[in-house]
């Protein structure tokens, strides 16, 4: 296992993101990965057992806490999509000063729906992977006004969440994906991102390749071995063909 480096990136407003790196001596690519609604970097202990994968492939990874979660700075009761591209465009921008090395993004649930928000706005990502992740934001989140739609979790969804989703378009922003690699892993007992998110994947990225795990919830709790095979396969075939 490749040495864990913390480090540290300033957003837009100079706020600082609490990140992890791991890059092996040979690196080829570099996975940005992206947590989900609450998370954080760690994804509950299993990050490090999916980025020694990645490194046994001479993938690099980085992976980070958005403004207000996990050990970075700034106010959770603030999060936005909006928000979080920014947070990530300042993370990508790090990494190519940095390691000047083709970037693959990967989100889990909310922070995949960051990921293709990011897209429009980064042509030069190289692939992209989605995991349980919503582009039917309202459906997920609920509108303003409307408890009873928004997503199913102790904690209350942040108002300035619920009322950023009208800026943006998902189907657009899924457009500027299309003639890159993308990989959707989703839950097939996902009881929080319906299985209508995955058809929307196929509706617009019709060169996704798409896998539906019987029985995983939305967190993957016993099936996360899984979703990193399928995820690692992936990432071979798509990827160490170009190299060798």
């Amino acid at each position: 296992m490749n040495q864990c480096e913390k480090v540290t990136i300033n957003n837009i407003e100079g706020l600082r993101l609490a990140a992890l790196s791991f890059m092996p001596a040979e690196c080829n690519y570099v996975v940005i990965i992206c947590h989900g609604f609450r998370g954080t970097k760690e994804n509950s202990g299993r990050l490090q057992r999916f980025v020694s994968r990645l490194n046994q492939i001479n993938m690099g990874a980085l992976a980070f806490d958005f403004t207000g979660n996990g050990e970075s700075e700034g106010k959770f009761s603030e999060i936005s999509l909006t928000r979080q591209v920014r947070d990530l465009s300042c993370v990508i921008d790090y990494v190519k000063r940095r390691c000047r090395k083709p970037i693959i993004l990967l989100g889990r649930s909310f922070g995949g729906s960051t990921v293709a928000a990011s897209a429009i706005k980064k042509p030069e990502i190289a692939a992209y992977i989605f995991w349980s992740t919503p582009l039917l934001l309202s459906q997920t989140f609920g509108s303003p006004g409307d408890q009873q739609s928004r997503l199913e979790i102790k904690n209350e969804v942040p108002l300035s969440l619920i009322e950023d989703l009208k800026n943006h378009d998902m189907s657009e922003y899924l457009a500027a994906i299309k003639d890159k690699p993308v990989l959707v892993v989703h839950g097939g007992a996902d009881e929080t991102v319906s299985l209508e998110n995955v058809d929307q994947f196929k509706r617009h990225v019709p060169q996704a390749a798409c896998t539906i795990v019987d029985c995983a919830d939305h967190h993957f709790t016993d099936h996360a071995k899984i979703r990193d095979d399928l995820t690692v396969s992936w990432l071979k075939r798509t990827f160490l063909s170009i190299l060798n």
